[in-house]
């Protein structure tokens, strides 16, 4: 009795990982074994969650980096894996000093359409980040900051990553190639 939203990837044990963007009390994501039980659900989705993603639904979430089914959030700055009956944070967007969290509790009381973008621009956050890809030693993410879509890439044997496009706000830049920080690096 879920509705499944968009995405979803499974491993080579038959576990499927649901990505439910649009779950209203329910959970965003969700794990189910081959015969549809569900295993474990995590981040439980919110009415503020579905709010935000109503304007801003993401692409591509999800991808598997050895067997492990990883996936970005809106309003989260990590990227996840579910293994097992575990989810660990694996890497970290870290964007100056700002957070979604501090964004997110001012946009919740504003109102327009373009109150995501306003507050993007304020501060210099992507409005989302999406298409993740695992290669061997590399990650790739896109973020989208309106009108532009950035393409990220992360090589996570040398720790270095780099921004296909400069996103440059007000005549400084808004984003930097050395964003990403390994919260759990020897998980892979």
């Amino acid at each position: 009795n879920k509705n499944i939203y968009n995405y979803f990837v499974s491993n080579s044990q038959g576990n499927f990982l649901f990505h439910n963007q649009n779950a209203t009390s329910n959970s965003i994501i969700d794990l189910f074994n081959s015969k549809g039980k569900i295993l474990h659900s995590y981040f439980k989705s919110t009415a503020r969650s579905d709010e935000f993603n109503n304007f801003l639904e993401l692409h591509n979430p999800i991808s598997l980096k050895d067997d492990n089914m990883c996936f970005v959030l809106n309003e989260k700055e990590g990227i996840y894996a579910v293994e097992n009956d575990t989810c660990k944070e694996l890497y970290r967007f870290v964007f100056g000093k700002n957070k979604y969290s501090d964004m997110l509790d001012e946009f919740y009381e504003s109102t327009g359409d373009d109150a995501i973008q306003k507050f993007s621009d304020k501060y210099h956050l992507p409005l989302a980040i999406e298409n993740l890809f695992f290669g061997d030693t590399y990650f790739t993410v896109n973020m989208l900051v309106t009108p532009n879509m950035l393409f990220y890439y992360y090589n996570m044997v040398t720790g270095k990553g780099f921004l296909v496009k400069d996103w440059v706000l007000k005549g400084k830049l808004a984003l930097f190639p050395s964003l990403t920080v390994g919260v759990n690096k020897d998980y892979f």
